[in-house]
């Protein structure tokens, strides 16, 4: 037995628990774009990508419909496929940003990065 399970045989997670992290990775993803490139947000084509591995990463090209996804991509979500979903996020992004409110705006992204998953979870039939 290793110290706290450290050194022991890593197990694969559960669907359940992958998911889990597939949220937590993409509200980090989200986190991270709008402090270094605001503007990927906003553009039209931005869409969160889900690979074969419960990686996620950020595009913004424009391509056809067919050709989104590359090798080891599963599915996708363009984050203004549910629009009422992105201009609440956009919204109390706002409101947290006008109360000096970080932790509120975490929040809201994390509620958005949910939102994407259960979207996501509808269009993958995990194997």
């Amino acid at each position: 037995m290793g110290l706290f399970g450290l050194f022991g045989k890593k197990q694969k997670p559960s669907d359940a628990e992958a998911w889990f992290m597939v949220a937590g990775k993409i509200a980090s993803l989200l986190e991270q774009l709008m402090q270094a490139h605001p503007e990927m947000i906003a553009d039209p084509y931005a869409r969160v990508v889900l690979r074969d591995d419960w990686n996620v990463h950020a595009a913004a090209d424009k391509k056809e419909p067919d050709k989104i996804l590359g090798p080891h991509e599963v599915t996708f979500y363009h984050l203004r496929e549910d629009e009422a979903a992105f201009s609440s996020w956009v919204k109390q992004l706002r409101e947290a940003a006008a109360l000096e409110a970080p932790f509120f705006a975490q929040a809201a992204t994390e509620e958005y990065a949910k939102h994407i998953v259960r979207t996501m979870m509808k269009n993958v039939q995990v194997v």
